[in-house]
């Protein structure tokens, strides 16, 4: 069985690049939760 890789996981930066934007998207999910956990209005807009 021969399998062909994805460009992606063979670029490191691709790789480093989308590892990064993951970590940005959930560190925003992340504190938007908090913020509205703090704050009743912030509940009301982000829904």
């Amino acid at each position: 069985m021969h399998l062909r890789k994805p460009k992606s996981l063979s670029n490191p930066s691709a790789y480093i690049t989308w590892l990064f934007l993951i970590t940005i998207i959930y560190f925003i999910k992340s504190f938007n939760i908090h913020f509205a956990l703090s704050t009743p209005l912030a509940t009301s807009s982000y829904l």
